[in-house]
């Protein structure tokens, strides 16, 4: 089954993948007119409490992503969120399974490990984000999105890098798109045989904010179709069925040993 959207899934008892598939927010963003909830966003909370659910036992955390980046405040969060992991001993591989832009780029440099495809491709900028307010109110906007680029991204993007910190700002400011092979050159990745398929599974209008999008990247924007929107209702709908089946396993199980308990206490 293909992943298009953002969870968590316990493949061992220590060992976890994360699912990246859409794009960053500080909440889940909801349909106007169904009132549906976007199930492809990454949200901060939701980031926090399946972090928590993971538990002291998992040792390694599998990072996948496809994202076109989103909120530079929510991103860094959830990179100080997966330092504290690390911190407590976790591993984590970071895996680009097709565009690892803005903000998704923050994640994936937070991996110990970062593994591309060769059609993965990833871009870094300067921090963005919109504002309103006096020219006070502005300045202060201007002096945080600096201090996000000097304490969070660089530290970040300099631990990878094979280049300049003077060159890193100059991609930063220039909007710098990078191919499997571009970023093999210029920071430590390591790029795996075979590729995968790039598709948009989140919100291409998010796409619009960016100036410098390589043109197979914009003709990828331009094929994505309705069918890929359905395919990710579809995996949606299965992973819950997944779900709802280990939970009535879980308490099947549970009702049994409750039972096996009880017997057993009333033999003796």
């Amino acid at each position: 089954m293909n992943k298009k959207f953002y969870e968590f899934k316990c493949i061992s008892s220590t060992e976890a993948n994360l699912y990246i598939y859409g794009e960053i927010v500080s909440k889940p963003k909801v349909d106007f007119w169904t009132g549906e909830k976007d199930e492809t966003s990454v949200d901060l909370l939701g980031f926090k409490e399946e972090l928590e659910k993971l538990g002291d036992s998992i040792k390694t955390l599998n990072i996948f992503i496809n994202s076109p980046g989103g909120d530079v405040f929510v991103a860094s969060t959830m990179v100080s969120l997966l330092a504290r992991l690390k911190n407590d001993g976790v591993n984590i591989n970071a895996y680009v399974d097709g565009i690892s832009a803005s903000a998704a780029s923050y994640l994936m440099m937070e991996a110990d490990k970062i593994y591309l495809y060769k059609n993965s491709v990833v871009m870094i900028h300067k921090p963005i984000t919109y504002a309103y307010g006096n020219a006070d109110e502005m300045q202060k906007t201007i002096e945080m999105l600096n201090k996000i680029e000097d304490s969070v991204l660089m530290p970040l993007y300099n631990t990878k890098a094979k280049i300049s910190e003077e060159q890193i700002k100059n991609y930063l400011s220039e909007e710098k798109w990078f191919s499997a092979t571009d970023m093999a050159k210029d920071f430590d990745v390591e790029i795996l045989n075979g590729e995968q398929p790039v598709k948009a599974s989140f919100d291409i209008n998010v796409m619009n904010r960016y100036k410098n999008i390589p043109s197979y990247i914009q003709n990828i924007m331009k094929n994505t179709s309705v069918v890929d929107k359905q395919e990710v209702k579809e995996d949606i709908a299965e992973n819950k069925q997944e779900e709802n089946k280990k939970e009535k396993i879980k308490t099947a199980l549970n009702l049994l040993d409750l039972s096996l308990r009880m017997k057993e206490r009333e033999e003796n």
